[in-house]
């Protein structure tokens, strides 16, 4: 049980560290080119892996060219292609993507509002829908026009915030990891180093 901890530990220590230094980088060089294409390698990998498993699955099930599997698999192997021949226009069509997301649930939220109106009446719930679907349309129309009208870098505003997140998850990861194995050694001593020992003895056997 000590040594799986152990293990458990340390993985989360890296884990974190990678976190923290890629956060780190991402901030620091949200405008590199290098970095965007290095983003798109990345991304192009990952997607490539999951499109053969899907693709590699369907064919040992005798699934059908039709299925869904298989047509997602095509799909994600021509954007993985994609962004090996243009590494970079993921991060270039970023707002463009985000943009779009962002008016399509402030529209859902839009829509869900008036349904509720029409048949609920105009409860407070039903204002925070619209009101908010309204706000997020807006921001994704804003984030739109901003990035192409050249009037502000918008990528490079989503790449700081990214960072930010991967740097402020890799923080609370370490400090978790360190906070548990603080309190794992206090229980540690506690119950006795030999009854760890013996629980380490029967999970062999």
């Amino acid at each position: 049980m000590k040594k799986i901890f152990s293990k458990w530990k340390w993985m989360e220590y890296v884990d974190a560290i990678l976190l923290i230094v890629l956060g780190i980088l991402v901030i620091c060089f949200n405008s590199n080119s290098n970095l965007h294409a290095a983003i798109g390698y990345i991304v192009g990998v990952y997607l490539l892996i999951n499109a053969v498993l899907l693709i590699v699955a369907s064919l040992m099930l005798a699934l059908p060219l039709l299925d869904g599997d298989f047509i997602m698999g095509l799909i994600l192997l021509t954007v993985s292609i994609w962004l090996f021949v243009y590494p970079t226009m993921l991060i270039d069509v970023l707002p463009l993507i985000l943009g779009v997301i962002l008016i399509g649930y402030g529209l859902v939220l839009v829509t869900r509002s008036i349904i509720l109106f029409a048949t609920v009446g105009g409860a407070s719930r039903n204002v925070g829908y619209l009101v908010s679907g309204i706000l997020v349309t807006v921001c994704g129309v804003l984030l739109i026009s901003l990035e192409y009208s050249g009037s502000a870098n918008v990528t490079g505003f989503i790449l700081v915030i990214f960072g930010v997140i991967l740097l402020v998850a890799g923080l609370v990861q370490l400090i978790s990891t360190i906070y548990i194995g603080h309190h794992a050694r206090k229980i540690s001593k506690a119950i006795g180093p030999d009854v760890v020992a013996s629980d380490d003895k029967n999970s062999k056997k």
